[in-house]
């Protein structure tokens, strides 16, 4: 059924005015809050969807239906692969477009719009209506308004077909059109790349200008209240601000993504912003030279450690106190009862936060561990809550993880800062792709490029490639003969597992030779 088509957003869900003629009585009411929290928040994943319902007390179909009227909805074209893009890249100027989207399995708008955003453009034909929603990120309705409107100029091919006529919008339409009404246009959900290329056709230079680190550029100057974080003082970034603001830290290993995370933590620290770091390998005690903060856990170098039954009182006395904390578990063996006790300190911050409403830190390191895609865990059920909804209560969550793929999409796509360090694997490129807002080859190029501790920083979905200082200026590694320790109790593990190999096949051989005298 078609949505209808409001002039207004105040209509959306509003109490109908002269009662119910006949049909049926109107169950849910939207109210002037609830349509602002569904503007603000909306952006189509099940978390969200879940998380308004539940705040609202309305089925999710409810939500849905709301944020469609509202333009929110926007439909994702289908996964390309590596594989579909070379075909598209190498095929484009020999076949048509239409014999590519039937090879592909794809829509002629789909293979179209992906040709654009790879820098590749074969036909100026234009943009049926779903392309032109799928690059402004709305739906169809709101694209009909913009036309009954006057402000959106487009034609009519001329089909007869049952569904009606396509309507069709040149480049010239879309770029006319968004000049005269950008407030219009919801930059957090359009193909930012797409409208570069439409506004200024030069989209080359923009590649350029993002791996551009020349050391004869001057550094800034750093203004007061702003954290220090890269060496040219690019990112101006308020100090208060990121004490409240969820962030994430990817990269693959040595890609510099240890430091930058050393780097804002001292900046934190020094601010006196409490937060509890989740230290999975034991890499984050050697903050404790520089700043007062207890370690729990297992460790020599704790002083005290952590259990199911005193996780709350720890999490707690944190919060109320202000006081920075570090979980280290570097030394537990059994990673079910690491969950089981994050979960219990988890919740008691999430309690906690209800009433100190100050700004707080989660630091996640490995954070594909506790929050992983696709998994269902307490832990990550109350992280996940936290993330999406800790922001009223101030807290904010650091995630940090060297597989950017095995990471809660849920909980990415709800931060807006993030540092991403060099990646190689083909799925954690993928899920670069899902959060830079520029074409996937340009991705790609730019994320390969990056040196040792350069990092691409998304900040009010705006790339930028910097380079992040070094900490302190001392190498920040774990202590060198803990190190060595846990190498040895990996490499013996490995030897006794390899040993079990050599006991079975040897057994194998002799009940082999056993059956061969048997039979002879």
């Amino acid at each position: 059924m078609v949505q209808p088509l409001y002039d207004k957003f105040e209509q959306v869900g509003q109490k109908r005015i002269g009662g119910n003629r006949g049909g049926l009585p109107q169950k849910y009411v939207l109210t002037d809050r609830g349509r602002a929290m569904i503007i603000a928040e909306y952006n189509g994943t099940k978390a969200v969807i879940d998380d308004l319902a539940e705040r609202l007390n309305v089925p999710r179909w409810t939500v849905k239906k709301w944020g469609q009227q509202l333009g929110l909805a926007r439909k994702k074209e289908p996964f390309w692969t590596p594989e579909d893009e070379h075909f598209l890249e190498s095929h484009l100027h020999k076949m048509s477009i239409r014999d590519i989207a039937i090879y592909l399995g794809r829509t002629q708008t789909a293979v179209r719009l992906k040709a654009k955003r790879i820098g590749v453009n074969k036909t100026q034909e234009g943009y049926t209506m779903r392309g032109l929603c799928m690059g402004l990120g709305c739906d169809h309705h709101k694209v009909e308004k913009w036309i009954a409107c006057g402000w959106l100029q487009g034609q009519r091919r001329g089909i007869d077909r049952p569904q009606g006529d396509f309507w069709l919008f040149t480049d010239a339409d879309i770029r006319n059109f968004i000049l005269a009404h950008p407030l219009e246009i919801d930059a957090r959900r359009m193909d930012w790349l797409w409208v570069v290329d439409l506004l200024s056709d030069n989209v080359g230079s923009l590649a350029s200008s993002l791996n551009s680190q020349s050391d004869e550029d001057p550094a800034q100057e750093l203004l007061e209240g702003q954290m220090d974080l890269d060496t040219k003082h690019q990112l101006h970034l308020d100090i208060d601000m990121m004490a409240s603001t969820s962030m994430a830290l990817l990269g693959i290993s040595r890609s510099g993504k240890t430091n930058t995370a050393f780097v804002i933590l001292e900046e934190l620290l020094v601010n006196g912003t409490p937060m509890t770091i989740v230290d999975i390998e034991g890499e984050y005690w050697t903050l404790t030279k520089q700043f007062d903060m207890p370690i729990y856990g297992r460790a020599e170098y704790c002083v005290d450690n952590i259990t199911v039954e005193n996780a709350a009182d720890i999490a707690h006395a944190s919060m109320v106190n202000g006081t920075p904390v570090i979980l280290d578990f570097s030394e537990y063996d059994d990673m079910e009862e690491c969950h089981a006790i994050l979960y219990k300190y988890m919740a008691a911050i999430w309690t906690a936060g209800r009433k100190m409403q100050r700004p707080y830190q989660i630091v996640l390191e490995e954070a594909h561990e506790w929050i992983p895609e696709g998994a269902k865990t307490p832990e990550k059920e109350i992280l996940t809550r936290i993330a999406l909804r800790g922001l009223k209560r101030g807290l904010a969550m650091m995630v940090i993880s060297q597989r950017s793929a095995k990471v809660s999409k849920d909980i990415l796509t709800q931060i807006a800062l993030l540092f991403l360090h060099r990646v190689v694997h083909a799925a954690d490129m993928n899920t670069y792709k899902d959060v830079i807002p520029l074409a996937g080859g340009m991705v790609t190029r730019t994320v390969s490029e990056l040196k040792v501790g350069q990092a691409v920083v998304i900040h009010d979905h705006v790339p930028r490639v910097v380079q992040i200082r070094q900490y302190g200026g001392t190498e920040v590694q774990p202590d060198t003969k803990m190190v060595l320790s846990n190498r040895v109790k990996e490499l013996e593990a490995l030897l006794r597992e390899q040993d079990e190999i050599i006991k079975d096949q040897a057994h194998a051989i002799a009940y082999v030779q056993q059956q061969k005298e048997v039979a002879s």
